[in-house]
């Protein structure tokens, strides 16, 4: 395994639903991302016997995420431009097979 700037970034938060865990996924190196590599971009999301279902592409660099299996929103936690906390909707992005990660 490396080490040192080396390091590649794997899971670096998670949240869940009744029916699936959402990974937030970095997949940066310490080299590569200078003081950015636990920020991700990537939610692999698994049942809770652990298969992969689908990935979903946020549009900012999150730093933590949870999922509001109600109202069927995604959360993230972002630091540029300026901190914010934005949502994404779960509404039709989920693949019919997956409909059930979010409750349905």
């Amino acid at each position: 395994m490396q080490g040192g700037a080396a390091l590649r970034f794997g899971y670096v938060e998670a949240a869940a639903s009744r029916d699936c865990v959402f990974a937030l996924f970095s997949g940066r190196t310490g080299e590569g991302h200078k003081r950015r590599a636990h920020f991700a971009r990537f939610v692999h999301v698994f049942d809770w016997d652990g298969n992969f279902k689908f990935a979903l592409r946020l549009d900012v660099d999150a730093l933590t995420i949870t999922v509001d299996e109600q109202s069927r929103w995604l959360y993230a936690v972002r630091h540029d431009p300026e901190p914010a906390i934005v949502r994404y909707s779960l509404e039709g992005v989920i693949a019919a097979e997956a409909t059930d990660c979010v409750g349905q």
